[in-house]
């Protein structure tokens, strides 16, 4: 019996000597493969949501992503849409900048926004009621990215 121990000691010593430098040279490789095999997501809470549609300016972007109701088991009462503005490659965005959005994409603009991206500052124009304040205005970087709070109107 003390033999079969000291041999299965041995297998396991070796195992991890050849495990464990694997893992650690799969880093890069083994947490991905996981998320993508389990088939798991960054919230959209925590993300932004999906870029629903993209905005070309002189100079920059702006991305208007999907609105965001996602609960543990069901929409949320209220959620919030997110709008990131990113400069072109080597540039920078304007001191100011003033968006009319159509959230629902019904060709009616539902805010208007404005933003000053050296203070990080914005200022909201509800056009629709289900459309409520500003949640959180951040610089990140060199992009400006502004959550606006909703009201579920689906």
């Amino acid at each position: 019996m003390p033999l079969v121990k000291s041999i299965l000691g041995y297998v396991w010593a070796i195992g991890c000597l050849l495990l464990v430098p694997g893992l650690f040279f799969g880093f890069g490789y083994w947490p991905q493969a996981l998320v993508h095999t389990t088939g798991l997501q960054v919230s959209p809470r925590f993300s932004g949501g999906e870029t629903a549609r993209t905005i070309a300016h002189n100079g920059y972007r702006t991305l208007i992503r999907t609105p965001v109701f996602q609960g543990i088991f069901t929409e949320r009462a209220n959620g919030f849409v997110q709008i990131d503005w990113t400069p072109e490659e080597k540039q920078l965005l304007p001191k100011n900048l003033i968006e009319s959005v159509d959230l629902d994409g019904d060709g009616t603009t539902d805010l208007e926004i404005k933003v000053d991206t050296v203070s990080s500052k914005a200022e909201l124009t509800p056009l629709k009621p289900w459309v409520k304040n500003i949640e959180t205005a951040v610089r990140a970087d060199n992009d400006m990215i502004v959550r606006i709070g909703l009201v579920n109107y689906h």
